[in-house]
C-alpha cells in the first residue's frame, strides 16, 4: 500500500548558471587556445591583419556580459577562427617539410655554392622565420629553375629521379610543363602528397617521422625507395596521433568546462589533474576525464536536489503537513517523515537518495485495532498523498522546480508499510517560502 514513487528535480535557474558559467569557461579557453594559435601561425607566416584584429575585439567582447544567444555565437565564431588558423599552420608545415624534402632529394650530385642553398634549407626550413624562410624557398626554387626546369640537359635528367623532379615541380606550384612521366611514378607522388598531408597534421609527435622521411629522400634515387616510401606511409597513417591527441583534448576541456560551474574541493582538483593531463606533464587517463564527468553531475543533481528539498519542506507546510526531522536540517542520504495532524495512524516517509532524488512512500501505524493486511483507509490515505504530490510538484514548478516522477505505484499496488508509533513528535520549524537567486540574462 506504500504507493511507492520516486522523482528526480532539476531546478532551471541553476541549470541555466551552471550552462551560463560551462560556456563562459568555452569561450575563455577558446580566446587562449586562439591567441596561442596566433602566435604559432606568425612564427611560420605573416597572419592576416584582419585575423589578429578580430582576435583583439573578441578579447575585448568577452569582458561584458553577454546574452545566451551572443555566448553561442561567440563559441561559434571561435570554433571557425580557431579551424582557420589551424588549417594556416597545418598548411605551413606542409610548405616546409615540402621544401625540406625536396631540397633532400636534389642534394645528390650537387656541391659547391649550389648545395649550400639546398643544405640551409635543409637544416633551417622548419625553424625559420617568416622572412627567413622566404629567402631559403627563394633559394631552392632559383636552383630548381636553373638547374632542372631549364637546364634540360641529359646528365641532370639521369642525376635526377623521377620523384625528384615531381617534387621540385610541385614546389615552384607553375605553369610549367609537367615531364611525361610512367604511371608508378605518378603514383608515388600521390604517396608523397598523402604522406606530406599526414607529417603536416603532427606536431612534436610525429618529428621521429618527419626525420625519418627527411633521409629517405635525399635516397629518392635509390631503388627500393618505392618501398621504403610505402613502409613509411604505412607508419605514418597508423601513427596518426596528432588526431587521436586532438580528439583526447577535446574530451578533457569539454570535462573542465563542466566542472566550471563548482568550487569543491573535489572538483578543483578534478580541474587541476584535467590541466596537467593537457598540458601533457601527466599520462593522459580515460579514467580522469570520466570521473570529472560523473563528478560534475552528481554535482548538478545535488545542488538541484537541495534546492528542490526546501521547496519541498515549505510547499508540505503550505499544504497542512508537519515536518518531523533527525537534525538541523534534510541533507542528502537522510530520511525524513511528514504527517497530516488529522491523520494519526499514517505518515509520510520522504528518503533523499545519493544521486539528488526523492523517494516517497506511505506508512501505516501498529495499533489495536489494525491488522497485517490493506484496508479502505489506506488505500484512500495514499490517494491523498498522490494528490498532494502532484498539488506540490505544481507549485515547485511555479518556483522554477520541475518534476519527473520516474516511478509511481497506484494507489494499493504495494503491500502495506507497516511500522511501529513513533510516539510524541514535535514538527520542526520549516520557512513557509524559499528564497531563490535570480540573475539577468538577456
Amino acid at each position: 500500500m506504500s504507493g511507492l514513487k520516486v522523482a528526480s528535480y532539476a531546478d532551471r535557474e541553476a541549470a541555466r548558471r551552471r550552462e551560463e558559467a560551462r560556456e563562459l569557461s568555452e569561450i575563455a579557453r577558446q580566446l587562449q587556445r586562439l591567441e596561442r594559435l596566433s602566435k604559432v601561425l606568425a612564427k611560420l607566416s605573416v597572419p592576416p591583419a584582419s585575423s589578429l584584429q578580430s582576435i583583439r575585439q573578441r578579447m575585448e567582447d568577452a569582458s561584458r556580459p553577454l546574452t545566451v544567444a551572443e555566448r553561442r555565437d561567440f563559441i561559434a565564431q571561435l570554433n571557425a577562427d580557431s579551424e582557420k588558423f589551424e588549417a594556416a599552420i597545418r598548411d605551413a608545415k606542409i610548405e616546409r617539410q615540402r621544401l625540406v624534402l625536396t631540397a633532400r632529394s636534389l642534394l645528390g650530385g650537387v656541391d659547391g655554392e649550389a648545395r649550400a642553398v639546398l643544405e640551409a634549407a635543409v637544416h633551417g626550413a622548419h625553424s625559420a622565420g617568416p622572412e627567413s624562410y622566404k629567402t631559403l624557398r627563394q633559394g631552392v626554387e632559383g636552383f630548381v629553375t636553373q638547374r632542372i626546369l631549364r637546364a634540360g640537359s641529359e646528365k641532370v635528367e639521369k642525376e635526377l629521379s623521377p620523384v625528384a623532379r615531381q617534387l621540385a615541380e610541385a614546389l615552384m606550384s607553375s605553369n610549367a610543363p609537367r615531364a611525361e612521366l610512367p604511371k608508378e611514378v605518378d603514383a608515388a607522388h600521390s604517396k608523397v602528397e598523402k604522406l606530406l598531408d599526414l607529417l603536416g597534421e603532427f606536431g612534436e609527435e610525429g618529428s621521429v617521422l618527419g626525420d625519418r622521411a627527411e633521409r629517405l629522400f635525399e635516397m629518392s634515387a635509390s631503388p627500393d625507395f618505392q618501398l621504403k616510401l610505402d613502409s613509411l606511409c604505412l607508419a605514418a597513417a597508423l601513427r596518426d596521433v596528432q588526431y587521436q591527441r586532438k580528439e583526447a583534448d577535446k574530451k578533457i576541456e569539454a570535462a573542465i568546462d563542466r566542472l566550471a560551474p563548482f568550487d569543491d574541493p573535489e572538483s578543483a582538483a578534478l580541474k587541476s589533474r584535467l590541466a596537467e593531463v593537457l598540458a601533457g606533464t601527466v599520462q593522459q587517463s580515460q579514467a580522469i576525464v570520466q570521473k570529472a564527468v560523473e563528478h560534475a553531475q552528481l554535482m548538478a543533481q545535488q545542488e538541484d536536489a537541495r534546492k528542490a528539498r526546501a521547496a519541498m519542506l515549505s510547499g508540505l507546510v503550505a499544504l497542512g503537513y508537519e515536518v518531523h526531522l533527525d537534525g538541523e536540517s534534510w541533507d542528502d542520504g537522510e530520511r525524513i517523515t511528514v504527517s497530516r495532524p488529522e491523520e494519526p495512524n499514517y505518515d509520510v516517509q520522504l528518503a533523499a537518495r545519493a544521486d539528488g532524488k526523492v523517494q516517497a512512500k506511505v506508512r501505516a501505524f501498529r495499533h489495536s485495532g489494525r491488522s497485517e493486511a490493506t484496508n479502505l483507509r489506506d488505500v484512500e490515505v495514499e490517494d491523498q498523498w498522490c494528490s498532494d504530490l502532484r498539488n506540490l510538484h505544481s507549485q515547485m514548478a511555479s518556483e522554477g522546480i520541475a518534476a519527473t516522477l520516474e516511478r509511481a505505484e497506484a494507489p494499493g499496488a504495494l503491500p502495506v508499510v507497516l511500522v511501529d508509533h513513533p510516539g510524541e513528535r514535535h514538527p520542526a520549524a520549516v520557512p513557509r517560502t524559499v528564497s531563490r537567486h535570480r540573475s539577468s540574462d538577456g
